[in-house]
């Protein structure tokens, strides 16, 4: 019997549609208590929060639950007609990071992204699932976008100053 659950599972939770639900993973922070100064700070209508100036592009995105889809940046980019280019793995002060280079027509961006939800800072999909399911705080997606690509490292570091 045990055997079946493992093949059962999936399949309910396809018919259920309970994974696809909006509902977020509970997290010790919220965006009310996020801030990072001399940025101009929103929340979009897909209930993101949005820090920009004239060099960067912030975004973070509520935590989901561990069994839903995590916002992944190469989606959302390419929903606004953003070709991803040169995705590879960096590393910023030891914490490991997703980098690419965005195009769409002559404009070029550079963006960098991980999972974040206060104390843990990783690119694992199963680290931070794993660990929200075990009722740790959910983790926030955040995506740090800049024009220059030399830039990049210096706003992650400012960013990764303030609490997420």
């Amino acid at each position: 019997m045990k055997k079946y659950i493992v093949y059962l599972l999936p399949i309910l939770l396809v018919l259920t549609g309970w994974q696809f639900r909006q509902e977020h993973a509970p997290n010790d922070v919220t965006f009310a208590d996020i801030s990072i100064p001399n940025y101009k700070k929103t929340i979009t209508e897909n209930g993101m929060l949005k820090f920009e100036d004239d060099d960067a592009l912030i975004y973070i995105k509520p935590a989901v639950k561990a069994f839903q889809g995590s916002h992944d940046p190469r989606i959302c980019w390419q929903g606004s007609g953003y070709e991803f280019t040169k995705i590879k793995k960096i590393n910023i002060d030891e914490i490991e990071l997703y980098q690419a280079t965005l195009m769409k027509g002559a404009d070029t961006l550079h963006t960098a992204w991980w999972f974040d939800n206060g104390e843990t800072k990783t690119i694992n999909e199963l680290d931070w699932r794993w660990t929200t399911l075990s009722g740790k705080s959910g983790f926030n997606l955040v995506n740090v976008t800049t024009a220059g690509e030399k830039d990049l490292p210096n706003v992650i570091r400012e960013m990764m100053e303030y609490e997420i």
